[in-house]
């Protein structure tokens, strides 16, 4: 469902600027995840350098408690060292026809945030994809965030899970 995958992640970039709107340029940082992949030390002394907190190496062993901050329901990369080869993975996933199909629906985005997106061809196979991701994508996609929302609602009403709390953390009672 590549055409709903763009179309979730533009969306999510524009609640992303929507609510950064009012607050000062200077006080603002984007980085891409390709980014911190490619020039770690470099990203990493950046955000330090704004956040005026003392740039160490072992910033890098995240991972190594990262299960104690983070649920397992997010991306299994939280619980792993930083690897330069998931550096545009998707594109090497995802079939020729994919790709174009992102890039169409994700144009925007991907322009702005300076992701190349020569080099691909639009043509019918792409047009169908797009059209047939979206008639099965969508249906399937509604039903996960509502079956999230269902699920977050009942893990308040019985107090939230410790998968998804710190290390010592108390779960809320209402």
């Amino acid at each position: 469902y590549v055409s709903v995958t763009a179309l979730d992640w533009s969306y999510k970039l524009f609640r992303i600027e929507k609510s950064l709107k009012n607050i000062p340029a200077k006080n603002k940082l984007t980085i891409r995840y390709e980014d911190l992949l490619e020039k770690p030390e470099e990203t990493v002394r950046t955000i330090c350098s704004i956040i005026e907190e003392k740039y160490e190496p072992e910033m890098f062993d995240f991972y190594r408690t990262s299960d104690g901050f983070i649920g397992k329901h997010h991306s299994e990369l939280i619980f792993k060292p930083l690897d330069k080869g998931n550096c545009y993975k998707w594109r090497k996933s995802l079939c020729p026809e994919e790709v174009t199909a992102f890039n169409l629906v994700a144009r925007y985005f991907l322009k702005k945030y300076k992701y190349n997106i020569e080099g691909y061809k639009f043509r019918l196979n792409s047009f169908v994809l797009i059209i047939k991701s979206f008639f099965i994508g969508f249906p399937v996609r509604i039903f996960n965030i509502l079956y999230a929302k269902k699920t977050f609602e009942k893990a308040l009403k019985r107090g939230l899970s410790t998968d998804v709390l710190p290390v010592g953390a108390k779960p809320l009672k209402q």
